[in-house]
């Protein structure tokens, strides 16, 4: 996470800073485009790399099911497993951004409620509801 963070936020403005203390304005619309451009194709593409993705469960069990077809009971239990959220509860607790307590109840720590605190309010400014989205 700290790497993600280093490359895809502080690497562009340390970048963007040089060209601005540089003097090279011809150069920071087009590498703010590129950066930008990278960071959306990256965001985009990484739950297919690293992570377990419901939808992608579902695109591989219809395969699966090939060449009749899958039934909608089929997919559901397809996404219906354990190995769903518990992947997403270790990738939040390495990250950083929960804790496990001593009765087994997972919180989350300042980290992790400044980003759910993010993403609520840039829920709220596109004027999604709760759930929905």
């Amino acid at each position: 996470m700290k790497l993600l963070f280093l490359m895809f936020f502080a690497l562009p403005l340390v970048f963007l800073g040089m060209t601005i203390v540089s003097f090279e304005w011809r150069w920071l619309l087009p590498s703010s485009v590129f950066l930008l451009s990278l960071c959306v194709v990256y965001i985009q593409s990484f739950p297919g790399f690293q992570a377990v993705s419901p939808s992608l469960e579902m695109v591989n069990a219809v395969k699966s099911y090939l060449p009749e077809g899958a039934s909608r009971q089929q997919l559901i239990d397809s996404v219906q497993n354990d190995n769903l959220l518990s992947a997403r509860l270790e990738d939040l607790e390495r990250d950083g951004l929960t804790q496990r307590q001593a009765n087994g109840e997972i919180k989350l720590n300042s980290s992790g409620l400044f980003l759910a605190r993010v993403f609520f309010w840039y829920r709220r400014a596109l004027g999604l509801p709760r759930g929905d989205g």
